[in-house]
């Protein structure tokens, strides 16, 4: 379960103008529950439901966290052209994960085609799923060059 409590307005919209906000952790004020989801795992197989932050398991760079500008998380062609679950709004989910002993890990997930915003879901826990807005459905193969499973970590 994670929370959310954002204030403040962020320099996008008054210094620099960008499209993608210069950083990625502008939200405005709100305060709501942000994720909270139920995981199960079955030897390498993974179901995860409930509300779930897409870039947190897709469309993601290996070390663009260490970075605070938004170019770094989910790419742009994506987060300005179709609503999906990022933040600082995530969405309900079902995703499917299985990592192979080698080194492939395969993704599959299904999420609300429109998680909302705050001005019409102001904390966060108004799930809105229905025809009108559809499903946004995505899947992620990653290959990991190096497996040490002895340091439990893919390098």
């Amino acid at each position: 379960m994670h929370g959310l409590n954002a204030h403040g307005k962020g320099p996008s919209e008054f210094f620099t103008g960008d499209i993608q906000v210069l950083s990625n952790i502008e939200a405005g004020d709100y305060t709501g529950l942000y994720e909270f989801y139920y995981s199960q795992s079955f030897g390498g197989f993974s179901l995860l439901l409930g509300q779930h932050d897409l870039n947190s398991e897709f469309i993601g760079t290996k070390y663009g966290g260490t970075f605070i500008n938004s170019s770094f998380g989910i790419a742009p062609s994506i987060s300005l052209n179709v609503p999906v679950s990022i933040y600082p709004v995530a969405a309900p989910c079902i995703l499917f994960k299985y990592e192979s002993p080698g080194m492939m890990v395969y993704k599959l997930a299904i999420y609300d085609g429109d998680p909302g915003n705050f001005e019409s879901n102001r904390f966060n826990l108004q799930w809105n799923v229905n025809a009108k807005e559809g499903l946004f459905n995505i899947g992620e193969i990653e290959y990991n060059l190096i497996r040490n499973d002895q340091l439990n970590a893919v390098l």
